[in-house]
C-alpha cells in the first residue's frame, strides 16, 4: 500500500482477510463506490491511472503529522554588551566626536562704510520705582 496498489487488488486482499466483508451490505454497489466513501473519511486516497485503473494509497489518516518547525528565533532590538567599536568613515560624524563649534558672528567695520553695530538688548526686566 505504500507505493499504492490497484483497487481490485485491494479488494481480493480484502475478501481475502474479511471473507465475510460485503459492500453491497452497507449500500455500495461496487468497490469503488466503497472506496469513494474511504477517501472522504482521509482513509484512502483514490487517483484514476491510464494503464492500471485506480491506484489506492494510504490517506492521512494512516501518516502521522508532521513535525512542526521550530520556532524561528525573536529578533531583539537591544544591542549587545560588548560593542565593538564602530568604523571610522571620513567625512561622517561618530557617536564621539564634539559638535564642532559655531564661528563667532562678523563684526561691521569700523571704516564707516557699514552700519554701526546694534547695542544688545537686556533681558531683564526693568523695574519702575
Amino acid at each position: 500500500m505504500e507505493e499504492g496498489c490497484t483497487d481490485e487488488t485491494l479488494a481480493e486482499w480484502v475478501r481475502a482477510e474479511q471473507p465475510n466483508f460485503d459492500w453491497k451490505r452497507y449500500g455500495f454497489q461496487e468497490f469503488s463506490e466503497f472506496l469513494n466513501y474511504a477517501q472522504d473519511k482521509l482513509l484512502v486516497r483514490v487517483s484514476p491511472q491510464e494503464e492500471q485503473g485506480l491506484l489506492v494509497h494510504l490517506g492521512p489518516e494512516f501518516h502521522p503529522p508532521a513535525v512542526p518547525e521550530p520556532a524561528p528565533e525573536a529578533v531583539s532590538d537591544e544591542q549587545p554588551e560588548e560593542d565593538e567599536p564602530q568604523p571610522v568613515v571620513a567625512g561622517q560624524p561618530t557617536a564621539r566626536t564634539p559638535k564642532p563649534k559655531r564661528s563667532p558672528r562678523k563684526r561691521a567695520a569700523a571704516d564707516g562704510d557699514a552700519e554701526p553695530p546694534r547695542p544688545r538688548r537686556s533681558t531683564r526686566k526693568k523695574t519702575t520705582e
